[in-house]
């Protein structure tokens, strides 16, 4: 091992002496070699072919500085304060990438043209330089072969209480999108191209950031007419952009996507500079004028004649009729004396009992920055939305964070972290004839107290019980009726790229979503019909009780 050492010194050192001489040579060149060197990649840089031309605003006609043109791969140039340009093209057949910040990207081609003359659109602007985004990467609308359509949320900051899929109402050609309520949050049944399947569901795949979004109904609402949407813990000021595929370009995501695709992409940070937006919202809800029906009056007059005309039928069960005579009594006496008079005088507006006036709140705020080495998005919000039922609102708090990391300058990363809270109280809306205060108000007699009545008129803070018409009190179904849902999402994911080349990419994305929902509901014995179950209700619990048999033997 010695000798080996002394020898490898005795061939490096003659090495090192030949070396030191060369570069000395080297440096013992005249100048003027190296001047002739920088005159000619001078005269090679002045002889590039070049292209020059004005940058303007679509809508204004002004020019336009500091929009960025490029040759990508090749160069790049900056209009000036008149929109006028100049850059180096290999060839004039290129084609020019103009951007800019608030425009849209626009992609022109120079087809043998030296001069250029072109305008750019704002973002907002619907054309066919949009920014699609596709499974595989970005492309403009021009591009795309698919039957794509891409929605800027340039709005956003202006819907308050949308969610992703009631925004698409009206937005793309062969979306369908159906609002199942007025109730906040409840969202709307999205159909691409029609109804596709009567067994299975006809819901789109969602996508956000990459990550497939579960928006599954993995069971029905305890509360008659309710329906679970995940879409609704996605604030609408958090959206960049929404890509609806309708075709085979969504076959990326396999059996899945058969009813079409829906690309969501979070706000992310567009730029270095520490940018904090702040929003707050505030509203009333104004209470909808009645809906035509009979005061006390014109009802009794109603049950008059329907009862005359019931008891003349031949054949009618004795019983009954007398039954019905003897109720009669109590509504259609108008003597002051009858112990039952001040119950059934009353002139009672039901609909006023159920629904009212409210309001409605929202702040949020986003705050976007970074460096060179990573960019963030974070952003919180509250939202407090009542509704013009009584006793119903929806209160919300969320927060996201997005990152891109630069770990080098192939290998890059991104984060993104959501968390949503939402609580809910709720009434039974749709088929629930007993327990649905707003169906009650419609149909309940007028001439009939809110509250218990004493035999001389005195009311009592207590709320009447079911009537002889077996019909419940709307007011105890608002007042005394309870339904909630609490719900949060936690959801994060975390990806990683790695560029071979400009051709080559590697990526890999991986997330995690943690839900929970739970529902209560409670039905007063008193002013309620009892055994109100709906066909809802019966159907969860059979559902419930199939699901944990198993877990209970």
């Amino acid at each position: 091992m010695h000798l080996f050492t002394i020898n490898v010194k005795q061939i490096l050192l003659p090495c090192l002496l030949v070396g030191t001489c060369f570069l000395n040579a080297v440096a013992q060149v005249p100048d003027s070699s190296a001047a002739k060197t920088q005159d000619s990649l001078q005269r090679v840089t002045d002889n590039r072919l070049k292209v020059t031309g004005i940058i303007k605003e679509a809508s204004t006609g002004k020019p336009l500085d500091g929009i960025s043109i490029s040759v990508p791969g090749y160069s790049a140039s900056i209009t000036e304060e008149d929109g006028s340009f100049s850059i180096a093209v290999p060839d004039y057949d290129a084609a020019l990438i103009i951007s800019g910040e608030g425009f849209h990207t626009k992609e022109v081609a120079l087809k043998g043209r030296s001069s250029v003359n072109t305008i750019l659109y704002e973002e907002n602007y619907k054309s066919l330089y949009d920014a699609v985004n596709l499974p595989y990467g970005n492309k403009l609308y021009s591009h795309t072969a698919g039957a794509v359509k891409s929605v800027n949320t340039t709005d956003r900051w202006q819907r308050v209480s949308e969610s992703p899929d009631t925004y698409l109402q009206g937005r793309v050609p062969g979306l369908n999108s159906v609002r199942r309520s007025g109730t906040p949050g409840v969202g709307s049944s999205v159909f691409v191209r029609g109804t596709n399947s009567l067994s299975t569901s006809n819901q789109p795949l969602y996508v956000i950031d990459g990550i497939y979004y579960d928006n599954n109904d993995y069971g029905i609402s305890l509360l008659a007419g309710h329906v679970e949407n995940p879409l609704a813990n996605i604030d609408l000021k958090d959206i960049d952009n929404i890509t609806v595929i309708k075709d085979a370009t969504a076959s990326t995501y396999g059996t899945k996507a058969a009813n079409g695709v829906v690309l969501i992409t979070t706000a992310r940070a567009k730029d270095q500079a520490t940018r904090i937006d702040f929003a707050t919202y505030g509203g009333y809800n104004v209470k909808p004028s009645n809906i035509p029906v009979m005061n006390a009056a014109q009802y009794r007059t109603y049950l008059s004649d329907a009862l005359g005309g019931y008891l003349n039928t031949p054949g009618i069960d004795p019983y009954t009729a007398a039954t019905l005579r003897q109720n009669s009594e109590l509504y259609l006496n108008d003597d002051p004396t009858n112990v039952n008079y001040y119950r059934y005088h009353y002139d009672t507006d039901w609909q006023k009992q159920v629904i009212g006036g409210s309001y409605n709140q929202n702040y949020y705020m986003k705050v976007t920055g970074g460096d060179n080495i990573a960019t963030y998005g974070l952003s919180v919000g509250y939202l407090n939305n009542q509704g013009i039922t009584k006793n119903t609102d929806l209160q919300r708090y969320q927060t996201r964070f997005n990152a891109d990391l630069n770990l080098t300058e192939k290998f890059k990363g991104s984060a993104n972290l959501s968390f949503v809270s939402n609580q809910q109280n709720l009434k039974d809306q749709g088929l629930a004839y007993n327990t649905n205060p707003i169906y009650l108000a419609l149909t309940k007699a007028p001439f009939l107290p809110a509250f218990e009545v004493s035999d001389n008129g005195t009311e009592s803070p207590n709320y009447a019980d079911v009537d002889i018409f077996n019909k419940s009190n709307p007011a105890s179904a608002i007042e005394d009726m309870q339904g909630s849902t609490r719900n949060y999402r936690l959801r994060g994911s975390i990806g990683f790229s790695y560029a071979f080349n400009k051709e080559l990419k590697l990526s890999v994305l991986g997330g995690v979503t943690f839900s929970k929902v739970r529902e209560t509901i409670f039905v007063p014995q008193k002013g309620i019909v009892s055994d109100t179950l709906t066909q809802y209700q019966c159907r969860a619990f059979v559902l419930l009780i199939q699901r944990y048999a198993p877990f209970l033997q």
